[in-house]
This record gives C-alpha cells, structure tokens and sequence, in this order.
C-alpha cells in the first residue's frame, strides 16, 4: 500500500510543469520600458559592485578620527647573568603607551575620508545613469527588432496579394510570366530577411536580460507601445543643469576636496606628534613606584621631507583644480553634443511622422492601381512597395535614433528628462 501511495505521488509530480516545481519565473510577463530600468537597477551586478565601493568608502571615515593602537608591555631588570627565571628580578615595570598625532591632523583625514567617499558616490551615481542608458537602448534595439519584423511580415502578405494579382493578370495574358518570377523573388529575399532578423531578435533579448541580471535565454516579451516625448529642451538651462548634476563632474570637485584636505595635512606636519607612557614599577623587596612619561616628534628635517611633501600636495591641487575645470568644459560640450543630435533626429522623426510616410503610402496606392488598370509595369510597383518599406523601417529606426539619443542626453547631464 505505500509503495502505491508512493508512485502515485510521483507521477503526479511529474504531471506538473518542472519550471512551476523548482522555480518561478517572470518570463511570461510583460515588461514596459520603465519595468526594464527598474529590473536593472535592482539587480545588474555591476552596479551593485559600484554600491559596495561606496559602502565601503563610507566605512573609512570613522576609522580617520581613529589613534593608533595602544601598546601594553612588560620589562624586568637586574636579572642574574645567565638566568631566565623572571621571578629574580631587581625591578618590573609594566607599561602602558599610546602615540597620538597633532589634533587637528584627525580632523583633515577624517574631513578626506568624506570627501573620497563623496566620490565612490558619485561614480555610484554614474554607474547607475550608464545602466539607465544600457537598459534603454537596449530596450529600444529590441523594439525595432520587433517593429522590423513586423513590416516584413506585413510585406510578405502584400507581396502574396501582388503575386495573386500577378498569376491573374498573367491568365488573362495582361502580364507577363516575368511579372511572377519577380513577385517569386522578391518573396524569397524577404523571408531570408525574416530569418536574419528573428535571429537577431534573440541577440537582443539576450542582451536585455543580461543587463537585468538574468540567462540570455529566458523568454523575454516587452510592450511596443512607448511614449515619445517632444523635444522642448533649452541648450543653456541643459548646460547649467548638467554643473550640479552630472556625478563625474560631481567626482572631480570631490577629488579637489580631497587634495585641499591632503594640503592642509601636509602643513600640518610641521606640527608635533605625541607619545604618552605610564610605567608601574615593582622591585624585589616589594616597593611600588610609578611613572609618566610625555614625547614628542620635532621637525629636525623639514627641509628635506615637510618643506617638499609640502609643495607636492599643492602642485597635485592646482592639477586637481585645473581637472575640474577641464571636466566642466568637457561636461558642457558633451551635453551641446547630445542635445543637437537628439534635435536632429527628433527633427528627422517628425519629417518621416509627417510627411515621407504619407507621401509612400500615396505611391504605393497609385503604383497598385496603375498596375491593375494596366497602366505601369510590375517592376513600378516592386519599387514603390520597397519604398515604403524601407521608409516604414526608416521612421522606426528614427524614433529609436532619438530615443537613445536622448538617453545619451540624459547620462551627460546627470538627470532624468
């Protein structure tokens, strides 16, 4: 009896499906452009490599306003020549020690400590605006892969109506066999192109997944339906915007804070470091005693080490301070790099909303009707097809040019748009 009860139990494991058993995944649903950003900002392992950096920097400040470790010890004296029976002394001492550098030094490294944290955060931040960026292009690569394949297959049930049309027209002796031999043809390159572009669909899912933490192989669907934005942008308040928002620039200030911290440290060399020792004395016939004992550090050779570490730290902050304005220069021509193409292909988006899109569907109504009524040859209505085809794939390859040109927009000015 259970050893029935067992079989029984084991086939109706197998009746379930092994992927709702072992795991639940998402694969089934469907993921919008902003669902894509969200998944990869909470699970791409580079950024959350790039969160640990600055979880880590953070855990330095504290350690900056630290003192070196104190020092405990024990010294006997007047032990007989020759013997290590410590029990003979003439004198023990047990000691207690702590060096201590000039005050405000632990200020300086603490105030350092915060500013190179300052700039694992913003590359932090950079790191996440580079995910964002990553996420949307691919995102946008999959949806015209998809939008791609689509008007191939629209195309190839056209192109099977012109055929149709062709054989019935050539029955009646109004077109030539020729006629159908191209229709045939022209069907065979456009299911190749099928094939080439359902092949590159799946690169592109794989790409996606990746960047959301997941196997390049589950199945991945989005929703093609995405909001375009006008652009109404302002190059000068983008500029301005970018100043304080983008991180790398954010990361170059900070590392000018960091050298104007490492300035002031070594300027403070010249101030004394301290050492404190307390001594407790015991002699062999039992006599206590204690001791205090106060050091310090002079600067005998400041002009070899203080004097020179000195002008070091500054001549790394005047390049630190020249960096930062280098980076706000190059911060500002980027951002004016990114707004004009992201102007031109919204330009060229609109042109092909518009009008070149009406202007080949109008063609390709007239060619159809001119072939039916015998009025112009097949070859007419091949090209005017293929030009809207192409002008259909061309507008999609529009929307998506300015789609991720504005991402691109977005990461040079360190701010969402």
């Amino acid at each position: 009896m259970n050893r029935f009860i067992g079989f029984l139990a084991f086939i109706l494991i197998l009746s379930f499906p092994l992927n709702q058993i072992f795991c639940q995944t998402d694969s089934d649903t469907l993921f919008t452009l902003e669902k894509v950003v969200s998944s990869a900002l909470k699970d791409n392992p580079d950024l959350k490599a790039s969160y640990q950096l600055w979880q880590a920097s953070r855990n330095r400040i504290s350690q900056a306003l630290a003192p070196s470790k104190p020092q405990l010890g024990v010294r006997y004296e007047g032990l007989p020549l020759g013997s290590f029976n410590l029990s003979k002394y003439e004198l023990r001492t047990f000691l207690f020690s702590q060096e201590l550098m000039f005050p405000s030094r632990y200020f300086s490294m603490r105030k350092m400590s915060v500013s190179e944290s300052d700039i694992a955060s913003s590359f932090y931040q950079d790191k996440k605006l580079e995910i964002i960026q990553k996420a949307k292009s691919a995102y946008l690569d999959l949806f015209l892969n998809l939008k791609s394949i689509e008007i191939i297959q629209e195309n190839l049930n056209l192109l099977e109506h012109f055929l149709k049309v062709t054989q019935i027209k050539y029955s009646t002796g109004e077109a030539p066999q020729s006629d159908i031999l191209k229709a045939q043809v022209e069907l065979a390159k456009m299911n190749n192109e099928l094939v080439t572009m359902r092949a590159m669909l799946e690169v592109s899912k794989g790409r996606l997944n990746i960047l959301m933490n997941r196997l390049p192989s589950i199945l991945l669907s989005i929703q093609t339906d995405i909001i375009i934005p006008d652009f109404t942008w302002v190059l000068s308040d983008l500029q301005d915007k970018a100043l304080y928002s983008n991180p790398l620039l954010t990361a170059s200030k900070s590392m000018v804070d960091v050298q104007k911290s490492s300035f002031s440290l070594a300027k403070q060399g010249y101030l004394p470091d301290f050492m404190f020792e307390y001594m407790r004395m015991k002699t062999k016939e039992g006599m206590r005693d204690w001791g205090l004992e106060f050091r310090t550090s002079i600067p005998l050779w400041f002009l070899l080490k203080e004097k020179n570490e000195v002008n070091e730290k500054k001549a790394n902050l005047l390049s630190a301070e020249s960096d930062y304005q280098k980076m706000k220069n190059e911060i500002s021509f980027e951002v004016q790099m990114a707004y004009v193409n992201t102007q031109a292909s919204y330009r060229l988006m609109k042109l092909y909303q518009e009008s070149f899109l009406a202007q080949a569907e109008e063609a390709l109504k007239v060619a159809e009707a001119n072939y039916t009524a015998n009025l112009t040859d097949f070859l007419t209505l091949l090209d005017a097809q293929r030009t809207l085809r192409e002008t259909r794939l061309d507008y999609y390859k529009a929307i998506v040019d300015y789609l991720q040109n504005l991402a691109s927009l977005e990461r040079a000015v360190g701010a969402n748009l």
